[in-house]
C-alpha cells in the first residue's frame, strides 16, 4: 500500500478511536481534549489525501460514485484485476477494478 495512503488510514482510525475516547470520557476536560485530537487526526487525513488522490468508483450499495482507499496494493501482474478498496463513505469494502472503476456488481451493465 502507498505511504500517503496507509498514513491516511492510520490517522483515520486514530481519529475514530479518539471520538470513542471522547463519548465515554468523565470530565468533560478530557472530552474536549479527545475531539481536540480526533480533529487533529482528521486534518492530517485530509492533508495525506491531498497528496495522494484516492479511487474513486460507484458504491454498489448507495449507487452514487464515492472515495475508497486501497486496502492492498494493486496487482502489478493483471492491471484487471479487482482489489478491495475501503468506501470512505460508508466504511464497507468493495472489490473495484482500477483500471475502470467499476465494482463487481456493475461490470454487466454498460
Amino acid at each position: 500500500m502507498p505511504a500517503p495512503i496507509r498514513k491516511a488510514q492510520c490517522c483515520r482510525d486514530a481519529a475514530a478511536e479518539c471520538r470513542w475516547r471522547a463519548r465515554v470520557a468523565r470530565s468533560p476536560k478530557t472530552s474536549a481534549a479527545y475531539e481536540r485530537l480526533a480533529r487533529h487526526y482528521d486534518g492530517l487525513v485530509d492533508a495525506e489525501l491531498k497528496r495522494e488522490p484516492p479511487c474513486v468508483f460507484r458504491c454498489p450499495a448507495t449507487g452514487c460514485r464515492v472515495a475508497g482507499i486501497l486496502v492492498d496494493e494493486s496487482p502489478d501482474e493483471n492491471p484487471d484485476a479487482y482489489v478491495p478498496v475501503t468506501c470512505l463513505e460508508g466504511g464497507l469494502i468493495h472489490l473495484v477494478n482500477l483500471k475502470t472503476g467499476r465494482t463487481i456488481g456493475e461490470e454487466g451493465e454498460d
